[in-house]
């Protein structure tokens, strides 16, 4: 006959066991909850969109077209414009030394000085070594951290290829998700939908505000 003192041994076992399988399943599946995260962001964001083409539809063709639409419109845009601004970063460094190290025209030196009689800014030449100085150091870094650098494109590509993935089924079974989260929650049914709704639109605010601040800042620095 198994004493209480034997049970109690056994209890505490399989509770650490269990509680270190879920820390262990837990680093396993972080990697993946960052990118499993703005899916839902744009799953969310897009859901008025995709309720359209539900209408059309079948849910497997209408998540289909929505991720494909998001994907050319949003996520590869933005991974080719960065793959590109990491393969120019050495050459414009290198331009940039160059123009500096032949020295800035005569105009150039002739602004410089008028702009020197309002503030106490160094004199041109000296700016020019200076930017020179630091464009030889920021190539010598990137040279050293090319393998680096490389590693964390291909890591922003993985990341891209788990939100394609994960915000298709985002759309295709949102309802049954967003019941499975709601019932999770350990509120009355009135106060999960209004938790539901006030998340929606704290979301849909948020992204909406930031993209509308990025448009402002694009557009201000395409300017300049």
């Amino acid at each position: 006959m198994i004493s209480k003192q034997s049970m109690q041994i056994q209890a505490v076992l399989f509770y650490g066991a269990l509680l270190l399988i879920a820390w262990l399943l837990f680093r396993i599946c972080q990697p993946f909850l960052v990118p499993m995260a703005w899916a839902g962001v744009l799953a969310i964001c897009w859901w008025p969109v995709h309720l359209r083409l539900l209408a059309r539809f079948r849910p497997t063709l209408a998540a289909g077209i929505s991720t494909a639409v998001l994907s050319g419109l949003l996520i590869i845009p933005v991974v080719f414009l960065g793959i590109a601004l990491a393969r120019q970063a050495g050459g414009a460094i290198e331009q940039v030394q160059a123009a500096f190290a032949e020295g800035p025209p005569a105009t150039v030196r002739e602004h410089w000085d008028q702009v020197r009689t309002w503030l106490p800014l160094p004199a041109i030449d000296e700016l020019s070594s200076t930017v020179s100085e630091g464009a030889k150091a920021a190539s010598g870094v990137i040279a050293r951290q090319a393998g680096s650098i490389l590693g964390a494109v291909m890591l922003v590509l993985f990341d891209v290829a788990i939100i394609i993935f994960s915000l298709f089924f985002m759309l295709r079974d949102g309802p049954s998700i967003g019941a499975a989260i709601r019932q999770l929650m350990p509120l009355e049914p009135t106060h999960r939908d209004r938790l539901a709704r006030e998340i929606h639109d704290l979301i849909h605010a948020s992204v909406t505000s930031s993209m509308i601040v990025a448009a402002v800042q694009g557009f201000i620095g395409g300017l300049l």
